[in-house]
């Protein structure tokens, strides 16, 4: 599964840097390694694993389980 996003921001962690992704109206936090080098603006590809998803409700921030 895969999709393009514009970097918003992004925040380094060390090991890892979280990025935040605008996909159309909304703003997707990707963890990624923290040797990733990104700018913002930058039009990303992203791919991933369904297995490895996690996503939770934008009301109560409650993980929802497929």
């Amino acid at each position: 599964v895969g999709f393009k996003g514009e970097v918003y921001a992004f925040e380094p962690l060390g090991e890892s840097t979280i990025l935040y992704l605008k996909v159309d109206k909304e703003i997707l936090l990707i963890e990624v390694p923290g040797t990733l080098s990104v700018q913002f603006g930058e039009l990303l590809e992203v791919g991933f694993r369904k297995e490895r998803l996690h996503i939770f409700s934008k009301s109560t921030g409650k993980a929802i389980r497929p």
